[in-house]
């Protein structure tokens, strides 16, 4: 039990830091395409 929630716990992290990595790089190319929309 402790082992499968100790793996479950550290693979929710990496989830998150992964989404948030994702979710930053996501807002830098949306700003960057909604710089080039906008003239």
């Amino acid at each position: 039990m402790r082992s499968g929630q100790a793996v479950w716990s550290g693979g929710s992290v990496h989830f998150c830091t992964l989404f948030r990595q994702y979710t930053e790089a996501e807002m830098k190319r949306r700003s960057i395409c909604s710089k080039k929309v906008s003239r």
